[in-house]
């Protein structure tokens, strides 16, 4: 999956790739990215949640294609993530919580 996170945020236009990639790898605060990149805080913190909102958005459609290609593949797996009850299509399962 990393893979795919990665060609995502390549993919993002550099005004948002810039401020993702100091705030992620450099774990960078969003006053010390803005501040990087010589923009106001406001304006850093506006384009990490765009690039953010971005990022989540494509991962999941990313993330459906590749659940409906292994359900294609094996019908009776249902995926179990926390992360697949977030992207997955109202048509799939719920997963089971267990006795309780």
């Amino acid at each position: 999956m990393s893979g795919h996170v990665e060609k995502l945020i390549a993919a993002l236009p550099a005004k948002l790739r810039d401020p993702l990639t100091l705030s992620v790898l450099e774990e960078m605060s969003p006053g010390e990215v803005a501040e990087v990149l010589g923009i106001k805080r406001s304006g850093g913190r506006s384009r990490l949640f765009r690039a953010r909102q971005i990022l989540r958005e494509r991962l999941a459609k990313v993330l459906e294609g590749d659940m409906e290609s292994e359900k294609r593949n094996d019908s009776s797996t249902i995926c179990t993530s926390p992360i697949c009850w977030t992207t997955r299509s109202s048509s799939m399962a719920q997963p089971s919580r267990g006795p309780g």
